[in-house]
């Protein structure tokens, strides 16, 4: 069995579920910790300090409310937000702050609204990595599929714009399900693989672009996973596995029951078997 860190997206009130269904980790919203009041992050990260889950990546460190494309946009208005912000993801151990932000980077189609929506999300991008930087974490930047954005799609094109900015703390991941939806060959991430700091996985089998479900992947999918994991388990791969979901009959059973789908493919969490 190939141990990985396996994690799951949550808000952290799903510390106690998460610890006991064996995970690793749990990958927070920004936007649920930057909204919360100093008594509630206080008493959200001893809940995490003393249970046996991390948080190495937290989402979205800008809202995906915002939009690049808008007239009214200004990165500096941000700065409060930001810096706060990049001290809670401190204060939880975070590793990483992934900015996916999908809609909001939508091209619209001009040439001068596409040409203000890529300036603006570089900008961005690169104001949060020197934010992180201070707090010693880095960023990544997160490929989206067609049925999300229009820009960044996929991970060979997403790390040619990290090596664009010259960043040493700014890094690439990969989401299955976009690499499904595109029909994007493996080789591509053994390729990419030294900017490829994380992972997402799911049922693709939603129609996410009407419905914005997602499921936790299970043996009973009709998917065959295996191509996908045997990169995560490879040598060139050596960062975490978070299950993006939002859809959900009985979390705690499923996110319980992703432990059995992941022994399978012969992967058990890092910490199972510790003291």
């Amino acid at each position: 069995m190939k141990k990985v860190k396996l994690s799951v997206n949550a808000p952290l009130s799903a510390i106690d579920v998460l610890e006991r269904c064996g995970y690793d980790l749990i990958e927070p919203s920004n936007t649920d910790i930057a909204a919360m009041t100093g008594e509630e992050f206080a008493a959200a990260a001893s809940a995490l300090k003393s249970s046996a889950l991390r948080c190495e990546v937290i989402d979205n460190p800008i809202p995906c409310s915002v939009s690049f494309s808008s007239d009214g946009w200004s990165l500096e208005e941000w700065d409060g937000y930001l810096k706060l912000s990049a001290g809670r993801a401190a204060a939880l151990g975070a590793r990483y702050w992934c900015f996916g932000n999908g809609s909001s980077r939508v091209l619209p189609g001009s040439e001068e609204g596409d040409r203000r929506v890529k300036e603006n999300f570089r900008a961005a991008v690169e104001k949060c990595a020197d934010v992180a930087a201070c707090c010693g974490f880095s960023v990544i930047v997160e490929p989206l599929g067609p049925s999300v954005t229009n820009y960044l799609l996929t991970v060979g094109e997403t790390a040619e714009f990290v090596r664009s900015l010259g960043r040493r703390n700014v890094f690439t991941m990969v989401d299955y399900r976009w690499e499904r939806e595109q029909g994007r060959p493996v080789s591509e991430l053994y390729e990419n693989a030294r900017l490829i700091a994380h992972a997402h996985i799911d049922n693709p089998d939603t129609d996410y672009k009407n419905t914005k479900a997602r499921k936790i992947q299970t043996l009973q999918d009709g998917f065959d996973y295996g191509e996908f994991l045997a990169f995560i388990k490879s040598e060139d791969y050596h960062g975490a596995l978070s299950i993006e979901a939002n859809a959900f009959e009985d979390f705690e059973r499923e996110a319980a029951g992703a432990i059995d789908f992941y022994a399978h493919y012969g992967i058990e969490p890092a910490r199972k078997g510790e003291a």
